[in-house]
């Protein structure tokens, strides 16, 4: 096994249900960006200082974004070839929201390390940051700056500023709004990304309107501002910014309290971005700070009572895992049109673009919590499934081909052989739909929208790969890409293949639902989607007829056909300098070697246990485990997983660690440009599908706890089939309750249990 997380020094002193800091580096300022961000499925704000950062510019990233609203940027090749995109989609910066500076007698404040503290409170979303600044004359003056993304409505985030005087002091807080241009340009030319619409003030609303250059988002942000102590306000309106100046003479002691809602729209939600804009900040400055923070606490108090992880005896784990189920959540697109990009809404460096992390990853922590996220993500695919249809025949495939990264649908990823060659990307997609529909029993989303979805990524498999006469008629998919990006363009991924078999075998199922209830819709959908009997009989006979890769001199499956043959590589032996891989040896280089940037066929394991025996399950984990590096912060989480069903405890803690503490310690050294929103998620899947042993077979629910050595127990909830399950974990039982629900049968170490509502069931842990 590579070292992965060692006992380092956490960054953040442990606590249950916050992230706090008491010291400032400037050095290591943008990690600390990312770590404070807050959001809420639309706006997402780093954590940068409402009054500007004073040191090096290198060393802050004070981003503002929208999920959804991107700006294309071209592809430049050589030559381009058939299939290439000719474009990407890049999230765009928008008008800084929060910006507001403080005098003290003509002094403006600026932070500084006396008093300092800035905490993420987890349970209510609110960011808080304290100091004292002392002014020339000696005079001390407390500042507190609190901010949240309102959860209850996603165009809403607020500010408030706390300033209180030691001695009496003439104070002044000024509320700027500009332009959103930032400098940003096109990157092939001098144009600005944005074109300025307007600038202006609507009454007690300043408003900044602008517009995408080649997208065409036209992008709204409205603030009303309100400070009810002070004696003056006076306006500064210019071409270049709008400021609002509030005057107070504080008395010693006196607390001055400035608040700034903020508003964001988007043509894309609302035909007049403006009007709306305007109306959102008005009603939500009326509202109040602390009656917002009461609606988006509600929010947060829902989420928490479904998706909450309790571990009791680590408290840097369990501050690992709120921290990523907190972020997941706040990053999560709610609305049918938005996704989860791979850093969430903390930083640009994957342009806000979604991959299949979002299903595999992500989504499982919602689909047995708040499954309606689940439901909205997916309708998220159902709403590009056009632009899939359009990728498919771009790539001279039939039905519909999902973009391995993208905003809007259309393609994003030009580095084809490690990317876009990733055809499993449909397979996740209905992984995710029918787990979603086996613990939702949501047969209206089926009928409306995942059977046409299913019926297209299914024709496109079915015809992508082909029946072997070389492998006895076989299916094999060749000349693809699994979920290891380091084995590209490979015959018969495993992984690849076995999850489109099961996404057939889902997709003749739910055909056969369409034919018995709802034959009508099932006639429109054939035609729709050009499917008939011969269609689904090719699908039916790929799922009977799949190949495997299996070699019979280790007795196990292989991650594709060639894995096996290639030249070993001793990887405890490559120099930390030298890794990620992709970034030190060319690509042929590194495909002919025995190494995984992440798990792949483990993956498959864990996902679809129940096709492999345990010493099967064994024997892979073993082989691939020594040859995967990690460079994917995806890996950690599921190895875990595979550690735990294997009973390898310490193994599973190594991982458990590095994949909870990933961005909070800053394991791989960048969460400076974004958290990985991926191996977040993948913190609920550890606990729950990891210690707790969860899985899923013929439609009930298999547990088999472990509990590491140090721990007293571990809780957690499970929506299931309209039941919520209370799981508690402990070294002698485990603790079974349902607290809705009628009745439930569940299996808790292969031995079957029957609850019944209210009641609470002691399993052995044996």
């Amino acid at each position: 096994m590579r070292k992965l997380y060692n006992d380092r020094p956490a960054l953040f002193s442990p606590a249950p249900w916050e992230v706090s800091e008491t010291d400032f580096s400037e050095a290591d300022n943008k990690f600390r960006e990312s770590v404070f961000a807050v959001a809420n499925g639309y706006i997402g704000v780093r954590g940068f200082f409402e009054e500007g950062f004073c040191g090096a510019p290198e060393n802050s990233d004070p981003v503002t974004m929208l999920n959804g609203v991107y700006e294309y940027h071209d592809y430049h090749y050589m030559w381009r070839r058939p299939g290439f995109p000719a474009r990407t989609q890049v999230i765009t910066r928008q008008a800084n929201p929060l910006e507001v500076f403080v005098e003290i007698g003509g002094e403006r404040v600026h932070m500084t390390h006396e008093g300092y503290r800035r905490t993420l409170d987890l349970r209510t979303g609110v960011l808080t940051r304290t100091f004292i600044f002392t002014a020339k004359d000696g005079n001390k003056i407390s500042l507190t700056y609190e901010r949240f993304a309102c959860q209850h409505d996603k165009h809403l985030l607020c500010c408030r500023i706390r300033i209180r005087a030691e001695k009496a002091a003439e104070c002044k807080v000024i509320g700027v709004l500009r332009p959103a241009d930032g400098g940003e340009r096109l990157p092939d030319g001098e144009d600005a990304i944005y074109l300025p619409l307007f600038l202006k003030r609507d009454g007690d609303v300043c408003t900044v309107g602008y517009k995408t250059r080649r997208s065409g988002f036209t992008v709204v942000c409205a603030v009303c501002e309100a400070m009810p102590c002070a004696g003056v306000h006076t306006v500064s309106d210019g071409a270049a910014e709008l400021a609002s100046e509030f005057s107070v003479s504080l008395a010693a002691g006196q607390e001055a309290v400035y608040e700034r809602t903020v508003a964001f729209a988007c043509d894309k939600d609302t035909a007049d971005a403006a009007a709306f804009a305007v109306q959102k900040a008005r009603d939500g400055a009326r509202c109040g700070f602390d009656s917002l923070l009461g609606q988006s606490r509600s929010v947060l108090d829902e989420f928490w009572d479904y998706s909450d992880v309790c571990i009791d005896g680590d408290p840097l784990v369990q501050q690992g895992i709120r921290f990523s189920l907190f972020q997941v959540f706040q990053s999560a697109g709610r609305d049918g049109y938005t996704n989860i990009s791979a850093n969430g809404l903390s930083g640009t460096v994957y342009s806000g673009q979604t991959f299949w992390d979002t299903e595999m990853y992500m989504m499982p922590m919602f689909t047995y919590g708040l499954q309606e996220i689940s439901r909205q993500l997916l309708l998220y695919r159902y709403h590009i499934l056009d632009k899939s249809r359009q990728r498919a025949k771009e790539m001279d495939d039939a039905g519909a081909l999902y973009s391995w990264n993208t905003i809007n649908g259309e393609e994003c990823g030009y580095i084809f052989e490690a990317a876009t060659a990733q055809y499993h990307i449909n397979a996740d997609i209905s992984f995710a739909m029918e787990n979603y529909f086996d613990a939702s029993q949501d047969e209206e989303f089926i009928v409306d929208y995942g059977a046409e979805m299913l019926f297209e990524m299914s024709k496109c498999l079915s015809h992508r790969g082909s029946f072997s006469k070389e492998r006895g008629g076989k299916f094999c998919i060749n000349v693809i890409c699994g979920p290891d990006e380091y084995n590209p363009v490979v015959d018969n991924n495993m992984y690849t293949n076995y999850m489109t078999k099961r996404m057939f075998e889902f997709t003749l199922r739910v055909r056969a639902m369409l034919e018995r209830k709802y034959p009508q819709k099932l006639k429109e959908l054939e035609r729709k989607c050009g499917m008939n009997g011969a269609e689904f009989d090719r699908i039916a006979l790929a799922a009977e007829k799949m190949y495997f890769p299996y070699n019979e001199e280790y007795g196990m499956y292989m991650q594709d056909d060639n894995f096996m043959y290639k030249d070993a590589l001793d990887i405890d032996a490559i120099p930390a300098e030298k890794l990620p891989l992709l970034f030190s040896l060319h690509p042929l280089n590194l495909w002919r070697y025995q190494v995984c940037k992440q798990a792949d066929l483990v993956l498959l394991t864990f996902l679809c246990s129940e096709f492999f025996s345990k010493e099967q399950i064994r024997r892979i984990f073993e082989y691939y485990e020594p040859k995967t590096l990690h460079d994917s912060s995806l890996s950690a989480a599921v190895h875990s997983i595979v550690a735990c069903a294997l009973g390898n405890k310490e193994q599973a803690y190594s991982y458990l660690k590095q994949a909870s503490r990933l961005d909070l310690d800053d394991v791989n050294g960048n969460t400076s440009v974004g958290l990985h929103a991926a191996c977040m998620g993948g913190a609920w899947m550890l606990l729950v599908n990891g210690y707790a042993g969860l899985r899923i077979y013929g439609e009930a629910l298999h547990f088999a706890p472990l509990l590491h050595d140090t721990w007293k127990g571990y809780t957690f909830k499970i929506q299931y089939r309209g039941c919520l399950l209370l799981v508690r974990v402990e070294k002698e039982n485990t603790y079974y309750r349902l607290l809705r629900g009628k009745k439930l049968r569940i299996f808790h170490n292969g031995s079957a249990l029957e609850i019944t509502d209210r009641e609470t069931i002691a399993a052995n842990a044996a």
